[in-house]
């Protein structure tokens, strides 16, 4: 018997696929797909953002002679450390965040029943995928 994957708790072979206690046989299996669960509501932004505000109308009362006058400077300034911040830290963060989404892998078999076997991130879901597809064409 020949294993297409075996990771995670899912094994591929090519008379069947086990995910714990579920063993689906690869005959019946009528469609596979991915998704990607629903990202959970998330406040901080917003949090964030009326920070930001609060403290750029606090630092106007406080310093509005020397910004009145250095205006273009501040902007330069701003423009130039958020474009460092993007550089440097900002993509790093969106790669991470992006490689590491968890991604779920869905089977219905000929009864019509939905089993989800596997949740990784996008490259190893898509790898159990191909690994199924192969089985499928076999």
């Amino acid at each position: 018997m020949r294993t297409f994957f075996d990771a995670g708790g899912l094994q591929v072979t090519e008379e069947w696929v086990r995910c714990g206690r579920i063993r689906i046989p690869v005959p019946a299996i009528r469609d596979v797909w991915v998704t990607r669960p629903p990202a959970p509501a998330r406040r901080w932004p917003a949090f964030v953002a009326l920070l930001v505000a609060l403290a750029a109308g606090a630092s106007w009362f406080i310093w509005r002679d020397w910004l009145t006058e250095h205006w273009t400077t501040v902007i330069i300034a701003i423009v130039v450390l958020v474009a460092l911040f993007v550089w440097g830290i900002g993509l790093d963060l969106l790669t991470y965040h992006f490689e590491h989404r968890d991604h779920d892998l869905w089977i219905i078999d000929a009864g019509g029943r939905r089993f989800r076997v596997y949740r990784h991130n996008e490259v190893e879901v898509n790898k159990a995928l191909r690994a199924i597809t192969r089985a499928r064409d076999l």
